[in-house]
C-alpha cells in the first residue's frame, strides 16, 4: 500500500497494466479460457502476429503508453494501413499469464 493512488478510486490519469492485468486481462482469460488476452479477441490465428515489439513499464499510465504508439505509427507511417501491418507485442497481452511458463 506504498502507493499514492492505493484505495482511491481508478483515473484515466493513473490506469497502468497493473490495473488493467487485474481488472481486465486476468478476469477475461481465467477459467475456462487459461489463455492470453491476443487469443481470447483475435479472430484468426493470423490476427495474432505482430510487427512490432514493444517494451514497457507496467506503472506508467497506459494513456501515455497508447499515446507513444500513435506516435510510433504516425512516425513509421502505418495510419490508413490494414489493421494487421501495424500490429504490437505487448507481454501483457500477447502472453498467456495463466501459464507458469511465459512466451518470451
Amino acid at each position: 500500500s506504498g502507493s499514492p493512488e492505493y484505495g482511491q478510486p481508478l483515473s484515466f490519469e493513473t490506469f497502468n497494466f497493473y490495473h488493467l492485468h487485474c481488472w481486465v486481462i486476468d478476469p477475461a482469460t481465467a477459467h475456462p479460457h487459461a489463455c492470453s488476452y491476443v487469443e481470447l479477441v483475435a479472430t484468426a490465428a493470423k490476427r495474432q502476429r505482430h510487427l512490432w515489439f514493444v517494451s514497457y513499464v507496467f506503472v506508467d499510465p497506459i494513456h501515455k503508453f497508447m499515446g507513444c504508439l500513435v506516435h510510433h505509427a504516425s512516425l513509421r507511417q502505418l495510419h490508413g494501413q490494414l489493421p494487421c501491418d501495424a500490429t504490437y507485442w505487448i507481454a501483457s497481452c500477447a502472453n498467456n499469464l495463466h501459464r507458469r511458463e511465459f512466451d518470451f
